[in-house]
This record gives C-alpha cells, structure tokens and sequence, in this order.
C-alpha cells in the first residue's frame, strides 16, 4: 500500500484485506516503473542508474572489438532503450524558451544526462579529462538528449490519446468543445491546458497538451503514426536543444 499522508498521519494500517493487514510502503514497483509515495521518482531514478551503469561497462568491454557505427546501435539498443521506458512519466519535459538552459533542467534529467555523457565518451573514446562538446557527439551520431527523448515519447503519447484515445480520461480533459462560432484554439486544433496550474498538477496531462500546442498544425492532423514519428524527430531537432 502506498499512502501519502502529508499533513495527516505518516502511517496507518489497513487491517484484515483478504486476511492480511496492509502496511504503507514508500515505494512500489508497477509495470517496470518504482513509484514513491510521495510521488516523486528519486527511487525509480536511483534504480535505472545503477542499471545504465551497467550497460555502459558492457559497452566499454566491446568497444575495441565493434565499429563504431555498430556500437552506436547497440548502444541504443541496450541504453537508450530502457533509459526511454516509462519516460513520458517519470522526466518533465524542458521546452519552455525561458527554460532551454542547464540551471533549468531538473535533477532527475541531469542524472540521466550525466550517464548518457559517460555512454557517449565510451563509444568515441573520450574521457572526461578530454573535455568534448557532448551536444557535437550527440548531432554527429544523431543521438537525442535525455530532454530530447522525453519531449519524443511526450508527444508520442500525447498523440496516442488524441488519435488512438489511449486514455479516454484524459482525451476528455483535452478536447476543447465546439461552438457554433470558430474559436482560433479550435482551428488550430489547440488542446485545453490550464495556463497556471498547480506545481504538483505539472505532470503529463500538462506538459503533453502544452507540447502538443507547439506542433504545427499538419502534424496534428496526421493520421499515420509512422510519418507523425518521423515528423516529430525532425521537429525536435529543430526546436528542442539538444544540450
């Protein structure tokens, strides 16, 4: 049981559910995700480290052994691919102009930053004395950054819920409802999003509609979800840093 009891008791008990009695637990672990009680991700982040950790010894016991072009795809095979699992829920998006910068980016993507850096230097050869521009090895292989990966999957799943209704709950929070005059919002295919929520109300429900917002508008008419995918990494390397 996961109880998040700020301001009222920091525990309590359930008692006799299916003969058992049911104690809170700081963190759970569903579908591959660890989610805290108080909703943050510290242990889910904690545990993905240690696993990227150890994919980054795999790919420096190989490196000498792969091209380089090879390595690039084992390397998203075996890194990139669990660090984007559950992504869209665990990193908040930076995509704000007034955002675009290091002091901005929050712990948890820093973390994962900082490790994919180190994923890089064993792919290229680098160490961190040698003092490369990460962004340039980035652009050179064509590898997204942490916040580019999360901006991916975001809009992703912000299209899954508008074309493919993913989440019913949450296509009802989205659609704005047609009047009999045309709303600029509506012709725009504009998504409804509150302009000021709350901090802890900042999560996907907010940052996909407000990325959704920022697509042109043949991108969110697209019907085939292949060409949208393509669509949205160009647009993200247009649009979203990769630093």
């Amino acid at each position: 049981m996961l109880y998040n009891g700020k301001g009222k008791s920091e525990i309590i008990t359930v008692e006799n559910v299916g003969g058992e009695n049911l104690v809170p637990t700081y963190s759970e672990k569903l579908l591959g995700l660890h989610i805290n009680a108080d909703f943050g991700w510290s242990t889910h982040i904690d545990q993905l480290s240690i696993e990227l950790k150890k994919r980054i010894g795999l790919l420096r016991r190989i490196r000498k052994r792969v091209p380089k072009e090879k390595i690039v795809i084992i390397a998203e095979a075996i890194f990139n691919s669990l660090l984007r699992y559950g992504v869209a829920v665990f990193l908040k998006p930076i995509y704000d102009k007034e955002d675009l910068n290091m002091e901005n980016k929050t712990k948890n993507t820093t973390t994962l930053q900082t490790l994919q850096n180190n994923m890089l230097r064993v792919i290229f050869g680098f160490q961190l004395k040698n003092r490369v521009n990460m962004k340039n090895l980035r652009e050179e292989i064509k590898m997204m950054s942490v916040n580019q990966i999360s901006v991916y999957h975001t809009l992703l799943e912000a299209y899954n819920v508008m074309r493919h209704l993913s989440s019913e709950q949450i296509h009802m929070k989205w659609k704005l409802v047609e009047r009999k005059y045309a709303l600029r919002s509506i012709t725009k295919k504009q998504l409804n999003v509150s302009e000021k929520p709350k901090l802890k109300c900042l999560g996907f429900t907010y940052n996909g509609a407000k990325l959704f917002n920022m697509l042109p508008i043949k991108m969110k008419k697209m019907e085939d979800p292949n060409t949208f995918k393509t669509m949205t990494k160009e647009w993200i390397w247009e649009n979203i840093p990769s630093y």
